[in-house]
């Protein structure tokens, strides 16, 4: 039941190996100098309820091994310094609240095995994968990843060897984004008046990103043929 503040000196501290591992009711800021920290593996592993921002200094760290690996509430966006990081395995393996896009250098990065399982990201990931050797299981279970967003992933990560290794191929999903309402607008236009036709040209429509449309109002009006998911 562990829940208080914290003000540790931690200046001097070189590893943070499972330091609130099943903390199940742990929700408070950790303000923890970690620059001398070369590993963070299950820091945060099945702590139940935390869900704060992390301001940390990453810059040594070689591991996140499992770092929030079951932190079923935690959904913050993760500005870590990764570029000497090597093993990602499990890192947000089964973080069942996790959605955010994750700008990590990877350059260092072997293992990114189970990376994302059973997370609910849906975010358009690139990573440099040109050391990666593991990614099974990367994306298995991911079920609120979009198909626009498993193309985009696809078109980055099918760089290594790695991808096709582990069973993945997106290569045939499409992804058509659209940035304003007209250009939505037309292209529904278009599949009202041709249906094949304006798959061929723009994917099937519950494949097309709307993210960035902001105003659905009349979108369907007079499209009397229109009749899709």
């Amino acid at each position: 039941v562990f829940n208080q503040p914290l003000d540790f000196y931690t200046s001097k501290v070189k590893t943070m190996l499972h330091t609130f591992s099943q903390a199940d009711a742990f929700n408070q800021a950790v303000p923890f100098a970690t620059s001398v920290v070369t590993t963070m593996d299950g820091m945060f592993y099945g702590t139940d309820v935390f869900n704060q921002a992390l301001p940390f200094d990453t810059s040594s760290v070689t591991s996140m091994v499992a770092m929030f690996n079951s932190a079923g509430a935690f959904d913050q966006p993760l500005v870590f310094d990764t570029s000497v990081v090597r093993d990602m395995i499990r890192m947000l393996h089964d973080a069942s609240a996790f959605n955010q896009l994750l700008v990590f250098d990877t350059g260092s990065v072997t293992d990114m095995g189970n990376m994302l399982s059973g997370s609910a990201v849906n975010q358009p990931l690139a990573f440099d994968v040109s050391r990666v050797a593991d990614m099974r299981s990367m994306f298995d279970d991911t079920t609120s990843l979009s198909d626009c967003n498993k193309r985009r992933i696809h078109e980055s990560l099918s760089a290594s060897t790695a991808w096709a290794a582990a069973g993945y191929d997106w290569s045939g999903l499409t992804c058509f984004a659209t940035s304003n309402k007209t250009e939505l607008r037309a292209m529904l236009a278009a599949w009202n008046a041709n249906a094949t036709t304006a798959a061929a040209t723009y994917g099937a429509v519950g494949t097309w990103d709307v993210t960035a449309v902001a105003d659905f109002n009349d979108l369907l009006k007079d499209l009397e043929n229109f009749d899709q998911d």
